[in-house]
């Protein structure tokens, strides 16, 4: 999968942070194939996390009202994301779905699954701050 060609890092890492303030929103329920996905999340401050296959078995319980599917971009995940929107539709009709979240998060960081994202978005962050540095640097 291609990267989203980015102008500059600034533009990316302002992307970046919009899309963690997302995940660490926490009226948004975020679905995710498995425990390593939920690991992967949580080291961003994503909440809440339910696994794909414990929403099937258990269903959503509490005051969120959203779904965010991020799954991975392969066939697997594609055909557990048309499951869980089904899942969603047939048993909480009053839920919104947002499946266009995780698959931009991933072209937009150039990653197949979510799994890779802490390594990308740690280098994305890594080098903003690195640019931070650069420039106080030139300040003195």
């Amino acid at each position: 999968m291609l990267a989203v060609s980015w102008k500059s890092d600034v533009n990316r890492s302002k992307w970046l942070q919009h899309k963690l303030e997302i995940l660490r929103d926490t009226s948004i329920l975020k679905v995710v194939e498995g425990a390593h996905d939920v690991s992967a999340l949580a080291q961003f401050g994503a909440a809440p996390i339910i696994k794909y296959d414990s929403l099937i078995r258990n269903g959503m319980n509490g005051d969120v009202r959203v779904a965010c599917l991020m799954m991975d971009s392969d066939k697997g995940g594609e055909e557990k994301r048309v499951r869980a929107e089904s899942f969603v539709h047939e048993n909480h009709p009053g839920w919104k779905i947002d499946a266009s979240f995780g698959p931009n998060l991933l072209k937009g960081m150039g990653a197949t699954s979510v799994e890779q994202l802490p390594g990308l978005i740690a280098e994305v962050l890594d080098r903003k701050n690195g640019e931070k540095k650069r420039d106080s640097k030139k300040d003195r």
